[in-house]
């Protein structure tokens, strides 16, 4: 998110042109960029994990969060490529609800989204799709969006209350549930949802 910051700062100075600015921005943007693809990206597992701030071993855990690199366009061609290939496998984070907040194949996932353990929130899915744009995958973007929307219309029609909710099960047309794994996240979510 602040190497996105960085870029997009820059991106309005050279709307203004001041090229100052822009240049200063863009410096803060690149160092960020190297930083993220140095430390950051496992070559062997082809993902961006979070690192130990101590040791900077990677905490193996693969969550929708990693995507900002693409939103950010710190990923290289080749790097998007593999992202993209983990959000069309099914069993990481693709399916019929596309773009869970944890991969399928954790451990923690839950099918019933508990929270942040696999639900599917429209921020960090809009996000998401907005890299893959950038990184020329339209066709793709197009069939996630869809897929998407289509779970969220299924959901309002089939479950009370008719509403918009703050995150969607992974797994059937309904909201997701808290941390607990029983109560429903809150419903008329028109902040992020909406």
């Amino acid at each position: 998110q602040q190497a996105l910051t960085d870029l997009s700062i820059s991106n309005l100075f050279q709307i203004v042109g001041d090229k100052n600015n822009e240049s200063a921005w863009r410096k803060k943007y690149q160092e960020k960029k190297e930083l993220i693809n140095r430390l950051y990206w496992d070559k062997e597992d082809k993902f961006y994990y979070d690192i130990d701030c101590n040791d900077k071993h990677f905490y193996k855990v693969q969550t929708i969060a990693s995507y900002w690199a693409l939103t950010a366009e710190v990923a290289d061609n080749q790097q998007a490529c593999a992202l993209l290939e983990k959000i069309l496998d099914d069993l990481c984070f693709g399916g019929e609800m596309p773009l869970v907040s944890l991969s399928r194949s954790d451990k923690d996932f839950s099918n019933n989204g508990k929270y942040w353990r696999g639900s599917m929130w429209l921020p960090t899915a809009y996000a998401t799709l907005k890299g893959l744009s950038r990184y020329g995958f339209h066709e793709e973007t197009q069939k996630l969006s869809q897929k998407i929307l289509t779970r969220m219309l299924k959901t309002y029609q089939e479950y009370e209350p008719h509403t918009i909710w703050e995150c969607y099960s992974p797994s059937e047309c309904k909201p997701g549930m808290q941390v607990d794994g029983k109560t429903v996240v809150r419903p008329d979510f028109c902040g992020w949802s909406a």
